[in-house]
Order: structure tokens, then C-alpha cells, then sequence
């Protein structure tokens, strides 16, 4: 999941304009048999990836020991919802092609 969500952070800043082309290269595809045109990006952003290890250990460090599975006090739902948008996106794939 963390997989998914840096690779849409990763389009959001190239389509926000905030991941420059630093290099235009071309180098040869022995798939394609011919040459190919690739563009080398500037660094990214990655303070999301901080900022969620920072709300992970502080969810942590309120809920204390034991499994939050079991604790409904801080069950706020989301995790939930997200699970399960992230469940139909995997099923997503077995319904397109069953079809």
C-alpha cells in the first residue's frame, strides 16, 4: 500500500510541476529494437512518508500497549474505509477482465 501511495505522490508533484526534468537521455531498448527518449527527474518531496511515521507513533504512543484491534476507544473508522477502497482496488483487475 505505502508502494501505491508514493507512486501517486510521485505523479501529483510531476503533474503539480514540482518535480523538474533534469536530464534527457536517450539509450537503446533491446524490446523495441530502436532508441528510446528517458527523462531523469530532480529529487521529490517525501515529508508525507515522515509525517506518517510521525502520526503512526504518536496513534501509537496515546492507544499504549496491546493490540488496537481490540481497543474501540480509538477506532475512529477510517482505517476501516480505507481498507476497504483498497480492497476493491485489488479486486478491480479480476472484475475488469472477468467480464
Amino acid at each position: 500500500m505505502l508502494a501505491a501511495l508514493s507512486w501517486n505522490e510521485n505523479r501529483r508533484a510531476e503533474i503539480l510541476g514540482d518535480r523538474d526534468v533534469v536530464q534527457v537521455y536517450e539509450c537503446y531498448s533491446k524490446s523495441k529494437g530502436e532508441k528510446m527518449v528517458k527523462y531523469k527527474k530532480g529529487p521529490m518531496n517525501e515529508k508525507w512518508k515522515a509525517k506518517l511515521v510521525e502520526d503512526t507513533i504518536e496513534r501509537k504512543r496515546i492507544q499504549g500497549p496491546g493490540n488496537p484491534l481490540n481497543n474501540e476507544e480509538y477506532d475512529d473508522g477510517v482505517v476501516d474505509v480505507v481498507a476497504d477502497q483498497f480492497e476493491e482496488l485489488l479486486r478491480f483487475e479480476e472484475a475488469y477482465f472477468n467480464e
